[in-house]
């Protein structure tokens, strides 16, 4: 801390210094203008990396000292806060703590918390005061948009490595469905009722085709209903022609043709019923 620049209260100033400093002070002028000479600088930036590094580890092991003394940690621990319970803002005003906000930030980004920490932390609970703080803290504020993706790439991984992973994938397919498909069903031609998504190639049978875009299409429940209730009973046809031919000398040729043609059926079973509602007067061209 630099001296006063007032006379008297340098002269004040003086006298409560120790004996050792009041003979640095006389002796080495050129260090009293040093704190004003670091202002605004790092422990790097000033000292250089080799002597920043020696003092921060001879201020830690000082520190650690300190606090096996155990009067100075009851003091420690007793000790309120000048800022206790008050924001940034409140604090220093809004100009100030945003500076300070925008320092702190800079600060932590790219750093890396040490493994030691995280493995004493890990497995460790938060008191339910700590999370409704931190829950009154965040109340109102809404994350960057960089900050959410990391939070959905993160989750992502997460539900592939736990094999819970066909929630987004299917989420995210719908979605795009919703957004391609104009909003009525492909059957009925009926708008502002329930729609699902519906694969025209069953999912369990084509997986590859699971979550393509391609493989989609939008139906009411009803219609929904209706062409899965066909699709199976073509499934059992299929699987009751295959049995009966299990032994002939060509089956596997037979058997490609036929699901040749269930595939067919399956995807064209949307525009085939509309074709049916048509006839029947259930659609007004």
């Amino acid at each position: 801390m630099p001296p006063p620049k007032d006379p008297v209260k340098y002269a004040l100033w003086i006298t409560q210094l120790s004996e050792t400093h009041k003979k640095r002070w006389k002796e080495h002028p050129e260090t009293r203008n040093g704190s004003e000479e670091r202002k605004g600088k790092t422990f790097l930036e000033f000292y250089g990396e080799k002597k920043s590094t020696e003092i921060k580890e001879k201020k830690s092991r000082a520190s650690i000292e300190m606090w096996k003394n155990p009067e100075y940690r009851a003091g420690q621990e007793s000790r309120i806060p000048y800022n206790k319970g008050k924001t940034n803002e409140e604090f220093y005003g809004k100009e100030r703590a945003k500076e300070i906000n925008n320092h702190n930030s800079e600060s932590k980004r790219g750093r890396t918390v040490p493994e030691e920490i995280v493995a004493r932390r890990r497995g460790k609970k938060q008191s339910e005061a700590t999370c409704d703080k931190r829950r009154k803290k965040l109340k109102g504020r809404s994350r960057p948009e960089d900050v959410k993706d990391r939070i959905k790439m993160n989750s992502r991984k997460k539900a592939d490595a736990a094999g819970t992973g066909h929630n987004w994938r299917h989420n995210e397919w719908r979605d795009a469905i919703f957004k391609r498909e104009p909003l009525l069903c492909k059957v009925c031609v009926k708008s502002g009722i329930e729609l699902h998504a519906h694969h025209p190639k069953p999912a369990d049978d084509y997986p590859e085709s699971q979550y393509n875009q391609s493989n989609g299409e939008l139906l009411c429940a009803s219609c929904h209903k209706t062409v899965e209730v066909r699709i199976h009973s073509e499934q059992r046809r299929v699987l009751h022609e295959l049995r009966t031919h299990l032994t002939d000398n060509n089956f596997a040729e037979f058997a490609q043709n036929l699901f040749i043609e269930l595939e067919r059926f399956c995807v064209n079973q949307s525009s085939l019923l509309h074709e049916e509602y048509k006839l029947k007067g259930k659609i007004v061209a």
